[in-house]
């Protein structure tokens, strides 16, 4: 299975105002609709794979079509809060340029993990990633950052291609960590073709560990000893002796 990394930093709309607090603002107030400031990806796995980056500044023809050919390739993407942001704000940039949207591909969404399993005091990726050890974003002065890199200033380019590739970097780590405690992950069995797997993550060093029950039916239970992950036989045991006869 094919997985991106995956995260964007979009840029704000220009817009006239009257007032800084309490301010509705109209469509004809807008004098320029934000957008994709830049992007950053790495392959999920590949020790060769460096995080790639693109930006409206870096002089490619075309930094979204670059974006573009990434998610035509994926089987899955991996992302924090994509499935609402991310995404959404990618496709945008896609039917505008493009017309078409890249390949069908799986989306992994380590927030809604977050959400589902845990309850920290913060649900931010740098509070998450600090708690578990896994490290922290680049830190910097805010908005600054951000005017600085949409009025052509190259220190705050370089700043925040650093910030946007360490959260891919975050975002490797992350997933190793919940992985094991994800309950709707891709099967990787179905993309490799190979059977007494891990289907998270595709280990094959499995242990099995009693048994899974539904209401109708019983199963092999095992527990993946590369990522802990666990999982269940896709067959059913055969329980043929436990039912009862004729009434």
């Amino acid at each position: 299975m094919k997985t991106l990394l995956i995260d964007i930093e979009t840029k704000p709309h220009k817009a006239y105002c009257w007032g800084l607090f309490d301010q509705r603002i109209g469509l004809n107030q807008i004098v320029e609709a934000g957008g994709t400031l830049c992007w950053a990806a790495k392959w999920m796995g590949d020790p060769d794979s460096e995080v790639m980056f693109g930006a409206e500044w870096d002089g490619t023809k075309d930094f979204i079509g670059r974006v573009w050919d990434l998610l035509d390739e994926a089987d899955a993407i991996v992302h924090y809060n994509g499935k609402k942001f991310d995404t959404p704000t990618l496709q945008w940039e896609f039917i505008r340029r493009q017309g078409t949207p890249p390949a069908p591909f799986r989306e992994i969404d380590l927030l809604q993990t977050v959400r589902q399993k845990f309850k920290p005091a913060s649900r931010k990726l740098d509070y998450v990633a600090q708690e578990l050890g896994i490290g922290q974003k680049v830190q910097h002065a805010g908005m600054p950052l951000w005017t600085g890199c949409m009025n052509g200033d190259k220190a705050s380019q370089e700043e925040m291609k650093g910030y946007n590739v360490q959260d891919v970097i975050l975002l490797e780590e992350l997933y190793e960590k919940l992985l094991p405690w994800m309950t709707n992950h891709p099967n990787r069995q179905l993309y490799s073709g190979e059977r007494d797997t891990c289907p998270s993550c595709g280990g094959k060093h499995i242990q099995y560990r009693g048994y899974s029950y539904t209401n109708a039916s019983k199963f092999r239970r095992f527990r993946c000893e590369s990522c802990g992950s666990w999982g269940k036989s896709p067959k059913a045991v055969d329980t043929s002796n436990l039912r009862g006869g004729n009434v």
